[in-house]
Protein backbone atom coordinates (compact mmCIF):
# COMPACT_ATOMS: atom_id res chain seq x y z
CA UNK A 1 0.00 0.00 0.00
CA UNK A 2 1.15 3.33 -1.01
CA UNK A 3 2.41 5.92 1.65
CA UNK A 4 -0.52 8.23 0.31
CA UNK A 5 -3.35 5.78 0.41
CA UNK A 6 -2.08 4.70 4.42
CA UNK A 7 -2.26 8.51 5.25
CA UNK A 8 -5.77 8.44 4.03
CA UNK A 9 -6.65 5.09 5.68
CA UNK A 10 -5.11 6.57 8.68
CA UNK A 11 -7.15 9.93 8.42
CA UNK A 12 -10.36 7.93 7.88
CA UNK A 13 -9.82 5.66 10.95
CA UNK A 14 -8.83 8.35 13.07
CA UNK A 15 -11.58 11.02 12.58
CA UNK A 16 -13.75 12.09 15.30
CA UNK A 17 -17.03 10.34 14.75
CA UNK A 18 -20.32 11.66 15.43
CA UNK A 19 -22.22 10.74 18.46
CA UNK A 20 -25.01 8.52 17.62
CA UNK A 21 -28.76 8.72 18.30
CA UNK A 22 -28.95 5.29 19.68
CA UNK A 23 -29.23 6.46 23.35
CA UNK A 24 -31.69 9.42 22.41
CA UNK A 25 -35.39 8.75 24.04
CA UNK A 26 -37.69 10.58 21.57
CA UNK A 27 -37.43 12.87 18.64
CA UNK A 28 -39.03 16.46 19.23
CA UNK A 29 -40.20 17.87 16.54
CA UNK A 30 -39.32 21.54 16.95
CA UNK A 31 -41.42 24.52 14.71
CA UNK A 32 -39.87 27.67 14.53
CA UNK A 33 -42.35 29.28 16.56
CA UNK A 34 -41.82 27.05 19.21
CA UNK A 35 -38.19 27.93 19.24
CA UNK A 36 -38.69 31.13 19.58
CA UNK A 37 -41.52 31.32 22.61
CA UNK A 38 -38.78 28.50 24.17
CA UNK A 39 -35.88 31.01 23.43
CA UNK A 40 -37.96 33.69 24.85
CA UNK A 41 -39.06 32.71 27.84
CA UNK A 42 -36.06 31.57 29.33
CA UNK A 43 -34.03 34.88 28.60
CA UNK A 44 -32.53 36.33 31.81
CA UNK A 45 -31.66 39.79 30.19
CA UNK A 46 -35.27 40.41 28.97
CA UNK A 47 -36.07 39.07 32.80
CA UNK A 48 -33.90 41.57 34.25
CA UNK A 49 -34.66 44.48 32.14
CA UNK A 50 -38.36 43.81 33.59
CA UNK A 51 -37.33 44.10 37.12
CA UNK A 52 -36.02 46.75 36.72
CA UNK A 53 -38.30 48.71 35.49
CA UNK A 54 -40.08 47.47 38.29
CA UNK A 55 -37.86 48.91 40.61
CA UNK A 56 -37.72 51.93 38.72
CA UNK A 57 -41.96 52.21 39.05
CA UNK A 58 -41.45 51.59 42.52
CA UNK A 59 -38.75 54.47 43.09
CA UNK A 60 -40.57 57.03 40.52
CA UNK A 61 -43.79 56.40 42.64
CA UNK A 62 -42.22 57.71 45.66
CA UNK A 63 -40.77 60.40 43.89
CA UNK A 64 -44.04 61.46 43.11
CA UNK A 65 -45.06 61.63 46.16
CA UNK A 66 -41.76 63.32 47.17
CA UNK A 67 -43.31 66.06 44.70
CA UNK A 68 -46.37 66.15 46.21
CA UNK A 69 -44.86 67.25 49.51
CA UNK A 70 -42.68 69.65 47.77
CA UNK A 71 -45.33 71.67 46.32
CA UNK A 72 -47.66 71.43 49.56
CA UNK A 73 -44.62 73.10 51.21
CA UNK A 74 -43.51 75.55 48.35
CA UNK A 75 -47.83 76.80 48.33
CA UNK A 76 -47.84 77.27 52.12
CA UNK A 77 -44.68 79.09 51.60
CA UNK A 78 -45.71 81.36 49.01
CA UNK A 79 -49.05 81.29 51.24
CA UNK A 80 -46.99 82.78 54.09
CA UNK A 81 -45.43 85.47 52.06
CA UNK A 82 -48.59 86.70 50.63
CA UNK A 83 -49.98 86.73 54.03
CA UNK A 84 -46.92 88.82 55.60
CA UNK A 85 -47.16 90.76 52.80
CA UNK A 86 -51.01 91.82 53.37
CA UNK A 87 -50.46 92.15 57.12
CA UNK A 88 -47.61 94.28 56.79
CA UNK A 89 -49.48 96.70 54.66
CA UNK A 90 -52.44 96.86 55.83
CA UNK A 91 -51.65 96.31 59.80
CA UNK A 92 -54.79 93.54 60.08
CA UNK A 93 -56.20 90.52 58.97
CA UNK A 94 -59.12 88.79 59.29
CA UNK A 95 -59.52 86.23 61.42
CA UNK A 96 -59.47 83.27 58.98
CA UNK A 97 -56.17 84.49 57.71
CA UNK A 98 -54.71 85.41 61.41
CA UNK A 99 -55.53 81.60 61.79
CA UNK A 100 -53.82 80.23 58.86
CA UNK A 101 -50.82 83.36 59.84
CA UNK A 102 -49.87 81.42 62.91
CA UNK A 103 -50.60 78.09 61.69
CA UNK A 104 -47.71 79.45 58.89
CA UNK A 105 -45.33 81.03 61.27
CA UNK A 106 -45.43 78.04 63.49
CA UNK A 107 -43.98 76.13 60.55
CA UNK A 108 -42.20 79.14 59.08
CA UNK A 109 -41.11 80.94 61.90
CA UNK A 110 -42.32 84.84 62.57
CA UNK A 111 -41.67 85.87 59.14
CA UNK A 112 -41.09 84.21 55.94
CA UNK A 113 -37.24 82.94 55.25
CA UNK A 114 -35.75 85.07 52.40
CA UNK A 115 -34.52 82.28 49.48
CA UNK A 116 -32.26 83.07 46.98
CA UNK A 117 -32.81 81.87 43.69
CA UNK A 118 -30.37 79.62 43.67
CA UNK A 119 -32.09 78.45 47.20
CA UNK A 120 -35.38 78.57 45.82
CA UNK A 121 -34.25 76.10 43.38
CA UNK A 122 -32.59 73.56 45.79
CA UNK A 123 -34.82 73.74 48.07
CA UNK A 124 -38.31 73.16 46.10
CA UNK A 125 -37.83 73.16 42.15
CA UNK A 126 -35.24 70.66 41.90
CA UNK A 127 -37.09 67.74 44.13
CA UNK A 128 -40.04 68.81 42.61
CA UNK A 129 -39.40 68.80 38.84
CA UNK A 130 -36.09 66.49 38.14
CA UNK A 131 -36.28 63.46 40.06
CA UNK A 132 -39.67 61.78 39.37
CA UNK A 133 -39.05 63.03 35.64
CA UNK A 134 -35.88 61.72 35.34
CA UNK A 135 -37.36 58.41 36.48
CA UNK A 136 -39.71 58.13 34.23
CA UNK A 137 -37.11 59.37 31.50
CA UNK A 138 -35.44 55.70 32.57
CA UNK A 139 -38.43 53.63 32.45
CA UNK A 140 -39.10 54.51 28.49
CA UNK A 141 -35.67 53.83 27.76
CA UNK A 142 -35.30 50.70 29.41
CA UNK A 143 -39.01 49.85 27.65
CA UNK A 144 -37.45 50.49 24.73
CA UNK A 145 -34.43 48.22 24.75
CA UNK A 146 -36.55 45.37 26.75
CA UNK A 147 -38.53 45.51 23.30
CA UNK A 148 -35.62 45.61 20.74
CA UNK A 149 -33.76 42.80 22.85
CA UNK A 150 -37.29 40.68 22.45
CA UNK A 151 -37.10 41.02 18.62
CA UNK A 152 -33.09 40.78 18.79
CA UNK A 153 -33.58 36.87 20.85
CA UNK A 154 -36.66 36.37 17.74
CA UNK A 155 -34.00 36.91 15.22
CA UNK A 156 -31.53 35.36 16.67
CA UNK A 157 -33.51 32.14 16.56
CA UNK A 158 -34.50 32.27 12.96
CA UNK A 159 -30.93 32.62 11.96
CA UNK A 160 -29.94 29.72 13.53
CA UNK A 161 -32.70 27.79 12.45
CA UNK A 162 -32.30 28.36 8.87
CA UNK A 163 -28.92 27.63 9.02
CA UNK A 164 -29.92 24.15 10.89
CA UNK A 165 -32.10 24.03 7.94
CA UNK A 166 -30.13 24.65 4.89
CA UNK A 167 -27.30 22.21 6.80
CA UNK A 168 -29.75 19.40 7.17
CA UNK A 169 -30.23 19.97 3.49
CA UNK A 170 -26.41 19.78 2.44
CA UNK A 171 -26.46 16.51 4.41
CA UNK A 172 -29.34 15.14 2.43
CA UNK A 173 -27.78 16.20 -0.83
CA UNK A 174 -24.42 14.92 0.01
CA UNK A 175 -25.16 11.51 1.04
CA UNK A 176 -26.55 11.11 -2.48
CA UNK A 177 -23.58 11.88 -3.42
CA UNK A 178 -21.68 9.66 -1.15
CA UNK A 179 -23.50 7.03 -2.57
CA UNK A 180 -22.64 8.17 -6.13
CA UNK A 181 -18.75 8.17 -4.90
CA UNK A 182 -19.28 4.97 -3.63
CA UNK A 183 -20.95 3.46 -6.90
CA UNK A 184 -17.83 5.02 -9.06
CA UNK A 185 -15.50 3.51 -6.41
CA UNK A 186 -17.12 -0.09 -7.12
CA UNK A 187 -17.33 0.33 -10.63
CA UNK A 188 -13.03 1.28 -10.73
CA UNK A 189 -12.94 -1.59 -8.61
CA UNK A 190 -14.74 -3.89 -11.13
CA UNK A 191 -12.87 -2.48 -14.38
CA UNK A 192 -9.48 -2.45 -12.26
CA UNK A 193 -9.93 -6.37 -11.73
CA UNK A 194 -10.67 -6.51 -15.28
CA UNK A 195 -7.54 -4.53 -16.20
CA UNK A 196 -9.70 -2.21 -17.87
CA UNK A 197 -8.52 0.67 -15.66
CA UNK A 198 -4.99 1.24 -14.18
CA UNK A 199 -4.24 1.19 -10.63
CA UNK A 200 -3.75 4.90 -10.61
CA UNK A 201 -7.39 5.23 -11.46
CA UNK A 202 -9.14 2.62 -8.98
CA UNK A 203 -7.15 4.37 -6.31
CA UNK A 204 -7.89 7.60 -7.23
CA UNK A 205 -11.84 6.72 -7.08
CA UNK A 206 -10.89 5.02 -3.71
CA UNK A 207 -8.93 8.47 -2.32
CA UNK A 208 -12.34 10.04 -3.75
CA UNK A 209 -14.88 7.78 -1.75
CA UNK A 210 -12.65 7.63 1.45
CA UNK A 211 -12.45 11.99 1.38
CA UNK A 212 -16.54 11.92 0.83
CA UNK A 213 -16.55 9.49 3.46
CA UNK A 214 -14.93 11.73 5.76
CA UNK A 215 -16.61 15.07 4.32
CA UNK A 216 -20.04 13.10 5.85
CA UNK A 217 -18.85 12.76 8.85
CA UNK A 218 -17.73 16.31 9.51
CA UNK A 219 -21.09 17.33 7.92
CA UNK A 220 -23.24 14.95 10.01
CA UNK A 221 -21.31 16.34 13.19
CA UNK A 222 -21.51 19.96 12.16
CA UNK A 223 -25.65 19.53 12.07
CA UNK A 224 -25.30 17.19 15.28
CA UNK A 225 -24.01 20.43 17.14
CA UNK A 226 -26.02 23.24 15.10
CA UNK A 227 -29.15 20.94 16.12
CA UNK A 228 -27.93 20.92 19.74
CA UNK A 229 -27.22 24.62 19.99
CA UNK A 230 -30.71 25.37 18.33
CA UNK A 231 -32.43 22.78 20.71
CA UNK A 232 -30.66 24.69 23.84
CA UNK A 233 -31.58 28.57 22.87
CA UNK A 234 -35.23 27.05 22.28
CA UNK A 235 -35.16 25.07 25.83
CA UNK A 236 -36.18 21.77 24.86
CA UNK A 237 -34.37 18.63 26.06
CA UNK A 238 -30.90 18.26 24.10
CA UNK A 239 -30.91 14.54 24.26
CA UNK A 240 -33.38 13.80 22.28
CA UNK A 241 -33.35 13.80 18.59
CA UNK A 242 -34.63 16.61 16.15
CA UNK A 243 -36.68 17.18 13.52
CA UNK A 244 -37.86 20.56 11.94
CA UNK A 245 -40.99 21.42 11.24
CA UNK A 246 -41.28 22.41 7.61
CA UNK A 247 -41.38 25.88 6.85
CA UNK A 248 -43.21 28.02 3.79
CA UNK A 249 -41.17 29.11 1.55
CA UNK A 250 -42.45 32.34 -0.11
CA UNK A 251 -40.59 35.70 -1.44
CA UNK A 252 -40.72 38.08 1.24
CA UNK A 253 -43.25 41.48 0.75
CA UNK A 254 -40.98 43.90 0.39
CA UNK A 255 -42.14 47.17 1.97
CA UNK A 256 -39.49 49.48 1.96
CA UNK A 257 -38.67 51.16 -1.46
CA UNK A 258 -35.85 53.29 -0.88
CA UNK A 259 -32.66 53.66 1.40
CA UNK A 260 -34.23 57.35 1.94
CA UNK A 261 -37.75 56.30 3.10
CA UNK A 262 -35.86 53.55 5.29
CA UNK A 263 -33.32 56.04 6.66
CA UNK A 264 -36.78 58.59 7.80
CA UNK A 265 -38.39 55.34 9.59
CA UNK A 266 -35.23 54.66 11.56
CA UNK A 267 -34.84 58.44 12.47
CA UNK A 268 -38.51 58.45 13.82
CA UNK A 269 -38.61 54.73 15.74
CA UNK A 270 -34.92 52.98 16.56
CA UNK A 271 -34.04 52.60 20.08
CA UNK A 272 -31.00 54.20 20.15
CA UNK A 273 -32.14 57.04 18.72
CA UNK A 274 -35.42 57.42 20.61
CA UNK A 275 -33.62 56.72 23.89
CA UNK A 276 -30.68 59.19 22.90
CA UNK A 277 -33.45 61.96 22.08
CA UNK A 278 -35.41 61.42 25.58
CA UNK A 279 -32.01 61.98 27.20
CA UNK A 280 -31.57 64.77 25.72
CA UNK A 281 -34.99 66.20 25.91
CA UNK A 282 -34.75 65.31 29.94
CA UNK A 283 -31.48 67.17 29.89
CA UNK A 284 -32.51 70.55 28.05
CA UNK A 285 -35.41 70.72 30.49
CA UNK A 286 -33.35 70.50 33.36
CA UNK A 287 -31.26 73.46 32.03
CA UNK A 288 -34.03 75.31 31.14
CA UNK A 289 -35.51 75.06 34.55
CA UNK A 290 -32.28 75.79 36.28
CA UNK A 291 -31.17 78.45 34.07
CA UNK A 292 -34.55 80.33 35.69
CA UNK A 293 -32.80 80.19 39.08
CA UNK A 294 -29.04 79.89 38.62
CA UNK A 295 -27.60 82.44 36.03
CA UNK A 296 -23.80 81.74 37.15
CA UNK A 297 -22.37 79.53 34.77
CA UNK A 298 -19.59 79.19 36.89
CA UNK A 299 -21.43 77.43 39.85
CA UNK A 300 -20.97 73.44 40.31
CA UNK A 301 -24.53 72.58 39.32
CA UNK A 302 -24.36 74.98 36.54
CA UNK A 303 -21.16 73.19 35.38
CA UNK A 304 -22.68 69.82 35.81
CA UNK A 305 -25.86 70.56 34.17
CA UNK A 306 -23.87 72.12 31.47
CA UNK A 307 -21.33 69.10 30.68
CA UNK A 308 -24.58 66.52 31.08
CA UNK A 309 -26.34 68.17 28.89
CA UNK A 310 -22.96 68.72 26.41
CA UNK A 311 -22.91 64.75 26.83
CA UNK A 312 -26.86 64.10 25.86
CA UNK A 313 -26.38 66.27 22.75
CA UNK A 314 -23.31 64.30 21.85
CA UNK A 315 -24.92 61.08 22.97
CA UNK A 316 -27.68 61.86 20.13
CA UNK A 317 -25.58 62.69 17.23
CA UNK A 318 -23.41 59.44 18.03
CA UNK A 319 -26.88 57.41 17.66
CA UNK A 320 -27.54 59.16 14.79
CA UNK A 321 -24.81 58.83 13.38
CA UNK A 322 -24.69 55.05 14.25
CA UNK A 323 -28.52 54.08 12.88
CA UNK A 324 -27.92 56.08 9.71
CA UNK A 325 -24.52 53.51 8.96
CA UNK A 326 -26.54 50.60 10.39
CA UNK A 327 -29.73 51.25 8.33
CA UNK A 328 -27.40 51.91 4.96
CA UNK A 329 -25.82 48.39 5.32
CA UNK A 330 -28.98 46.99 6.21
CA UNK A 331 -30.31 48.38 2.85
CA UNK A 332 -27.84 47.16 0.69
CA UNK A 333 -27.70 43.69 2.54
CA UNK A 334 -31.34 43.58 1.05
CA UNK A 335 -30.60 44.40 -2.55
CA UNK A 336 -27.67 41.80 -2.30
CA UNK A 337 -29.65 39.03 -1.08
CA UNK A 338 -32.44 39.79 -3.40
CA UNK A 339 -29.70 39.46 -6.36
CA UNK A 340 -28.54 36.31 -5.15
CA UNK A 341 -32.05 34.93 -4.77
CA UNK A 342 -32.64 35.80 -8.42
CA UNK A 343 -29.13 34.17 -9.40
CA UNK A 344 -29.73 31.45 -7.77
CA UNK A 345 -32.98 31.03 -9.55
CA UNK A 346 -31.58 31.13 -12.97
CA UNK A 347 -29.12 28.76 -11.98
CA UNK A 348 -31.46 26.15 -10.63
CA UNK A 349 -33.90 26.53 -13.46
CA UNK A 350 -31.34 25.82 -15.80
CA UNK A 351 -30.01 22.66 -13.68
CA UNK A 352 -33.52 21.87 -13.80
CA UNK A 353 -33.60 21.36 -17.31
CA UNK A 354 -30.34 19.93 -17.64
CA UNK A 355 -31.70 17.25 -15.48
CA UNK A 356 -34.53 16.73 -17.46
CA UNK A 357 -32.91 16.20 -20.40
CA UNK A 358 -30.78 13.17 -18.76
CA UNK A 359 -33.50 11.80 -17.65
CA UNK A 360 -34.65 11.44 -20.79
CA UNK A 361 -31.17 10.70 -21.51
CA UNK A 362 -31.28 7.66 -19.19
CA UNK A 363 -34.44 6.48 -20.32
CA UNK A 364 -32.97 6.09 -23.90
CA UNK A 365 -30.11 4.21 -22.73
CA UNK A 366 -28.05 6.86 -23.83
CA UNK A 367 -26.10 7.10 -19.99
CA UNK A 368 -25.98 4.89 -17.26
CA UNK A 369 -27.61 5.81 -13.57
CA UNK A 370 -24.36 6.87 -12.07
CA UNK A 371 -24.19 9.93 -14.33
CA UNK A 372 -28.19 10.41 -13.67
CA UNK A 373 -27.45 10.38 -9.85
CA UNK A 374 -25.11 12.85 -10.34
CA UNK A 375 -27.51 15.08 -12.76
CA UNK A 376 -29.68 14.55 -9.40
CA UNK A 377 -27.49 15.97 -7.23
CA UNK A 378 -26.52 18.92 -8.96
CA UNK A 379 -30.31 19.51 -9.29
CA UNK A 380 -30.65 18.73 -5.45
CA UNK A 381 -28.01 21.08 -4.41
CA UNK A 382 -28.72 24.14 -6.61
CA UNK A 383 -32.01 23.60 -5.22
CA UNK A 384 -30.89 23.68 -1.93
CA UNK A 385 -28.96 27.10 -2.92
CA UNK A 386 -31.98 28.12 -3.90
CA UNK A 387 -34.05 27.65 -0.96
CA UNK A 388 -31.26 28.83 1.22
CA UNK A 389 -30.73 32.29 -0.70
CA UNK A 390 -34.50 32.70 -0.48
CA UNK A 391 -34.65 32.14 3.23
CA UNK A 392 -31.99 34.32 3.81
CA UNK A 393 -33.79 37.24 1.67
CA UNK A 394 -37.09 36.84 3.63
CA UNK A 395 -34.76 37.03 6.57
CA UNK A 396 -32.86 40.37 5.80
CA UNK A 397 -36.14 41.92 4.87
CA UNK A 398 -37.38 41.17 8.02
CA UNK A 399 -34.15 42.57 9.71
CA UNK A 400 -34.72 45.68 7.58
CA UNK A 401 -37.77 46.23 8.89
CA UNK A 402 -36.58 46.05 12.73
CA UNK A 403 -33.96 47.71 11.94
CA UNK A 404 -36.19 51.11 10.78
CA UNK A 405 -37.79 50.34 13.61
CA UNK A 406 -37.30 50.20 17.41
CA UNK A 407 -33.92 47.75 16.57
CA UNK A 408 -32.14 45.66 17.37
CA UNK A 409 -29.38 46.99 14.75
CA UNK A 410 -28.93 45.19 11.81
CA UNK A 411 -24.96 45.23 12.28
CA UNK A 412 -25.36 43.35 16.03
CA UNK A 413 -27.82 40.46 14.40
CA UNK A 414 -25.85 36.96 14.36
CA UNK A 415 -22.79 38.00 13.70
CA UNK A 416 -24.14 39.65 10.17
CA UNK A 417 -21.96 42.36 9.78
CA UNK A 418 -19.40 42.55 13.08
Amino acid sequence: MSKFKKSVVFLVSTVLLLPTSAGFADTINLSLQDAIEGAVSADLIADGMQDSIDDLWKQHDSALKGKQQVEKSLSSYESFILLHEKFEEDGILSASDQTKYKILQATWGKTPPVYTKEKMFTTFIEPRDFGHYALWTEIQKLKNSEKTVLDSIEVGVKELYNQTLNLTETVEAQRLYTEIVSRQYEEAKVKYELGQVSEIDHNSALVSKQIQDLEMQKLERNLFNLERSLMDMARVNVSSDLELASVNLSLPAVRIKSYAEALEQAMANRTEVVNAKLGLDTEQRESDIMLEYITNNLTSKRLDQDVALLEAKDAYASAVESVTVDVYTAWNALEEAKSDYELASKQYKNVRQSYLEAKKSYSLGLINETTLMLSEFDQMMKLNTLKAKLRQYSLVNEKLELAISSGPAYQQNGGMSQ
